[in-house]
């Protein structure tokens, strides 16, 4: 069948059914998609901040922690970290510093290009951003990310505490 090519704008009165359609990429905005019929969660990117933490009560701790495993392919957007209470030591010397790590199997791979330092350079609740490795930050179906926590220094007064880590990751649905 022949191609024909309609310019302007066409009206219909009625439903309009066809085989196929291909739509301009953007052709869809968020604006358009109804809230009482949005569209199916295997059509959509997801996005998940996952957040890792220790007790304001305590002392910040050297740990490493499991805290999220991929379901699909995707990719780490952000990074940031902060402290209710920074320690008083001098900058660079008394800090806690935090490390995102991507385990595929047996292999490591770092998230950022270099580890988040929390010290006394920081203000309390004031987020630090981390920056991103272009290759590292890509994420596989089963990859898992660890948040690695490190404490430095003679922990001066006050200690310290109430760290708080923000990873924002965006997933494909699993099965694309």
């Amino acid at each position: 069948m022949g191609f024909s090519n309609i310019k302007g704008d066409v009206h219909f009165e009625g439903k309009l059914t066809m085989s196929e359609i291909v739509l301009p990429s953007d052709s869809v905005a968020n604006g358009q998609v109804d809230d009482n019929d949005p569209l199916d969660a295997e059509k959509v990117e997801y996005q998940y901040i996952i957040r890792y933490g220790q007790s304001e009560a305590a002392a910040n701790i050297d740990e490493t922690e499991v805290v999220h495993i991929c379901r699909s392919v995707g990719e780490v957007v952000a990074v940031e970290a902060c402290q209710s209470v920074v320690a008083t030591g001098a900058t660079g010397v008394e800090n806690t510093t935090v490390k995102i790590v991507k385990q595929t199997g047996a292999t490591t791979d770092e998230i950022m290009t270099a580890d988040i330092q929390l010290d006394l350079g920081n203000s309390p609740y004031v987020p630090e951003n981390g920056t991103l490795d272009g290759t590292g930050k890509i994420l596989a179906n089963n990859d898992v990310l660890k948040v690695v926590v490190t404490q430095n220094g003679t922990l001066g007064t006050p200690i310290a505490r109430g760290l708080c880590v923000n990873i924002t990751l965006r997933e494909t649905p699993p099965g694309t």
